[in-house]
């Protein structure tokens, strides 16, 4: 019995310890990075959710940006969110979400996915708990820039 025990007790530390691995960098941290790397910081303005910033994401915004029967709820499983809107409506934006856990990453996949369609030449794509969506005139580059880190 005490086998048993120890056997399921090294299993779940090791279980544990293998979920553990994140970068913990937040939305708005990976945002700064992309936005100062590729000045465009004054290009536009950056909205914050689940961490402090000068401009809220709020549950308003959410529902314009994803008014086109998305599912808001989605972003209930977000740890952080950051949306960088450019000055120029059509100018683009980029959108990154900081999941809870990587189990919510299809669900947040297809809202993005869906928000893209409205979007040309966005790019939609997810590196470990993070799901982004960048539409702007270097998106090619940022998904290349993004994936790496």
């Amino acid at each position: 019995m005490k086998k048993i025990i120890c056997l399921a007790l090294i299993f779940s530390v090791l279980t544990l310890s293998a979920c553990g691995v994140v970068d913990g960098e937040s939305a708005g941290e990976k945002m700064r990075k992309i936005t100062d790397g590729f000045s465009l910081s004054e290009r536009g303005t950056l909205y914050l959710r689940g961490e402090e910033g000068e401009r809220e994401l709020t549950d308003e915004l959410l529902s314009r940006l994803f008014a086109d029967g998305g599912n808001i709820t989605a972003f209930e499983n977000a740890k952080t969110c950051a949306v960088f809107l450019f000055r120029d409506f059509y100018g683009g934006e980029i959108d990154i979400i900081e999941l809870c856990d990587v189990s919510h990453k299809p669900e947040m996949l297809s809202v993005m996915q869906r928000r893209a369609k409205k979007k040309s030449g966005a790019v939609v794509f997810s590196k470990g708990r993070y799901v982004f969506l960048v539409c702007c005139e270097n998106a090619e580059e940022i998904k290349r820039a993004a994936s790496r880190r």
